[in-house]
């Protein structure tokens, strides 16, 4: 509770995503271990431009793999 009476949103205190839309949505559903030519064809991606939007996820997150990523991103509340 804060101060005021009110629960406090931890959300707030969160940075905001340095993921875009796209990114978020496509580490959300490549998840740790789903294969990358199934979340192509969910997404209506190839599966390189998959492994692009994963790529870039895992720098930008500081992540050294996809499962650390998913695992940052999603104790962030960004997927």
């Amino acid at each position: 509770m804060t101060d005021r009476g009110r629960p406090h949103d931890r959300r707030r205190d969160q940075p905001a995503s340095p993921l875009t839309e796209r990114e978020a949505q496509v580490l959300a559903s490549a998840r740790a271990d789903r294969p990358i030519r199934e979340v192509a064809q969910e997404l209506y991606l190839s599966p390189g431009t998959v492994r692009n939007y994963l790529v870039t996820v895992t720098h930008k997150l500081r992540a050294g793999t996809r499962a650390e990523a998913y695992r940052r991103a999603q104790e962030r509340g960004w997927i």
